[in-house]
């Protein structure tokens, strides 16, 4: 478990568009109270570390959490013990964008709903992708 908030570096590519690969993510420590579907962990995978999107929270017969990245079609379920801690922002060059307020948190939102209401069909995804890409890339380049 973490003890304070640290800034971790994202290799792959399973949260695009919001977190893109070379990203850097803040992850703060919490309580398993504290997380919720919408949210986005880091989690521990062998020798691996993972950030995903918490889509369900098990409490019973045992506390378990079900992620995905917001690029891919598959669900986890995993053990509690797995949380290392909630991402609260994403570094996009030099600009930090804050998950739990302002255009952060509509960005997250959007990105969960899109995930928990309907399905989008892959060549719909992929021009979505690009488009928020592109805003993110001249948000991030607003501060040069």
């Amino acid at each position: 478990m973490l003890r304070r908030p640290v800034d971790i570096a994202v290799s792959g590519g399973s949260m695009r568009p919001l977190v893109p690969p070379g990203a850097r993510v803040r992850v703060r420590p919490c309580a398993l109270e504290e997380v919720r579907p919408g949210q986005i962990a880091l989690f521990r995978h062998e020798r691996t570390l993972i950030v995903h999107r918490v889509v369900a929270v098990r409490r019973r017969p045992r506390v378990a959490i079900a992620e995905r990245g917001d690029a891919s079609p598959t669900t986890t379920w995993r053990d509690a013990a797995a949380l290392v801690g909630l991402v609260e922002g994403v570094w996009l060059g030099r600009r930090y964008l804050a998950l739990g307020r302002g255009a952060g948190r509509l960005l997250s939102a959007a990105f969960d709903a899109r995930w928990r209401w309907r399905r989008v069909p892959y060549r719909a995804r992929r021009v979505e992708y690009a488009l928020v890409e592109a805003l993110l890339a001249l948000w991030a380049g607003a501060s040069r």
